[in-house]
């Protein structure tokens, strides 16, 4: 397991409440669903850094045709039952 660290977080009393209502549901500790909304935040703001970065300066048509090459090489093959 990675070296853990302690924060403290100011954050108004409702979020509080929210957060301890949602962790309550779901069965987990008010840390434990702090740990994963923070991962998760973080991850998604990372993503859309890269997504920025990987569309700058491209059109949409340079797009469209970069996404229409790489599904020429994907071969056809029939929908499974169990994805319809």
């Amino acid at each position: 397991m990675n070296k853990t660290n302690t924060i403290t977080v100011r954050i108004p009393e409702e979020l509080k409440l929210r957060i301890e209502k949602i962790s309550k549901k779901q069965g987990v500790s008010m840390n434990q669903f702090a740990m994963y909304a923070l991962t998760k935040e973080a991850g998604e703001l990372e993503a859309n850094e890269w997504f920025k970065n990987y569309l700058k300066g491209k059109n949409r048509k340079e797009l469209y045709e970069s996404f229409s090459e790489a599904l020429e090489v994907v071969q056809e093959r029939p929908v499974p039952d169990w994805d319809r």
